[in-house]
């Protein structure tokens, strides 16, 4: 199976570098160029099924980018975004946010996840999508927090190349995910 990952568009959260996990924001309008661009990097690839976080940002990003081509958008709540609890809408350059987002371990206060608990969603449904989906190309709308996961699914790395990863705003990542029996 061909993995084909994207983040949302940019949002007015984005724009201010606030912490931004599930919270339905939507997209501005300099998301919604960026959507359209995505649609340009997508044109002539094949997709046989689309996932999409249920948040506004992503469904609105996956309508424009896909927008002419019949395929169902369908909505996946294990690619939402991190619960990032009393750190929602904290700014990102936030000292205290920056060192409890490293404990990877630990869930967030008031609710929150950690990033074991994102990695104890995603990494399976990776597996079930590559059973599912055989031979296929797969997108999935998603968040940068769940993109940063993927990616540690499919590339080894240390707690600083984990907490510095990050993707773009409809930026794409493609994985060749191998089948399982």
């Amino acid at each position: 199976m061909k993995l084909l990952v994207t983040r949302h568009g940019e949002t007015p959260w984005n724009r201010e570098n606030w912490v931004l996990g599930r919270t339905d924001i939507p997209l501005n309008e300099t998301g919604r160029a960026q959507a359209l661009t995505l649609r340009e990097r997508l044109e002539g690839r094949h997709i046989d099924a689309v996932y999409v976080s249920p948040l506004s940002r992503t469904m609105e990003t996956a309508s424009i980018a896909l927008e002419g081509r019949d395929l169902a958008l369908v909505p996946e709540p294990r690619i939402i975004e991190m619960n990032f609890g009393d750190y929602e809408k904290a700014g990102r350059r936030d000292p205290e946010y920056n060192a409890v987002k490293r404990c990877y371990f630990r869930r967030l206060p008031g609710g929150g996840e950690s990033v074991m608990d994102l990695a104890a969603r995603i990494y399976p449904y990776i597996r079930e999508l590559a059973r599912k989906h055989r031979g296929e190309t797969v997108l999935l709308v998603t968040h940068g927090g769940i993109a940063r996961v993927i990616r540690s699914y499919f590339t080894g790395m240390d707690n600083e190349e984990f907490s510095s990863f990050f993707l773009e705003n409809c930026g794409l990542l493609e994985y060749d995910v191998p089948e399982e029996d």
